[in-house]
């Protein structure tokens, strides 16, 4: 939950969608969009194809990946940089 708020604050508030908003009606409005999201769609099984979960942006379930297209659509979300991070840019020379 502690993700998942923070995730709202820092990410979904910088939408289009929330730029005439107040931060806290943007945040609002998103948590009800999300609540209309769970009602609304349905956990994949195992049986219905090729499939990745994605738990809390560090754990991936991979099912059913078949082929080269596949392979490398999955180890791209897999290398995906979700966190906030320093990168260092040198020259040498």
């Amino acid at each position: 939950e502690e993700l998942l708020d923070q995730n709202i604050r820092t990410g979904k508030l910088s939408n289009p969608d929330y730029k005439d908003m107040s931060p806290e009606d943007g945040y609002k409005d998103f948590r009800k969009r999300r609540a209309h999201y769970e009602e609304v769609f349905e956990t994949l099984t195992d049986d219905e194809g090729a499939s990745i979960k994605i738990i809390n942006c560090r754990k991936f379930i991979v099912n059913n990946i078949r082929g080269y297209l596949q392979q490398k659509i999955v180890h791209f979300v897999m290398n995906l940089h979700t966190l906030p991070r320093t990168f260092y840019l040198t020259r040498h020379g």
